[in-house]
């Protein structure tokens, strides 16, 4: 065997072995994705959440996300935002000014071009509900983003404990 076939097979190893590993996903007109990943869910749960960072290079709207229906029943566009804490005293006008965290589901989100835009913890992510099976470490599946020009983004999404390093 000699040095270039080597050299060949070392890359094709390298290059399917980082195929699936979440870091990344690219449309021919240059909307990329990368970092995608899910925590592991407990027995039992019926959500999850994937975060990832997503460009454009256009501006353009995210409109909707799917997931594979052996995955979930559906995903969607979620935020985490802080509001008064509507306990029994507060109703009463009796409150304490306490502030709660909590989510509400977003109709689309604007995506600048050229500007990262990143689903994380705590912020902006993507809600999938209605679990078909817990999420387990290393386990891997594919959503897809619809923008509003009609373009579509596939991303590979692998299930770990962390966000992934870049």
């Amino acid at each position: 065997m000699n040095r270039l076939s080597v050299g060949l097979g070392l890359a094709l190893f390298i290059a399917l072995g980082t195929a699936g590993c979440g870091d990344g996903s690219e449309t021919p007109g240059g909307l990329s994705a990368s970092g995608a990943w899910a925590r592991p869910t407990p027995g039992g749960a019926t959500a999850g959440a994937v975060y990832v960072t997503v460009v454009a290079d256009t501006d353009d709207t995210i409109v909707s996300v799917n997931v594979p229906a052996d995955i979930a029943a559906e995903a969607q566009l979620h935020e985490t935002v802080e509001v008064p804490d509507a306990g029994a005293d507060e109703m009463e006008g009796q409150g304490d000014g306490e502030m709660m965290m909590t989510m509400q589901e977003l109709e689309s989100i604007e995506l600048v071009a050229g500007e990262p835009f990143e689903f994380a913890p705590g912020k902006t992510h993507i809600m999938i509900l209605d679990l078909a099976e817990p999420l387990t470490l290393g386990q891997e599946f594919t959503v897809e983003f619809q923008l509003e020009s009609g373009r579509s983004l596939p991303v590979d999404v692998v299930v770990a404990d962390t966000a992934p390093t870049e």
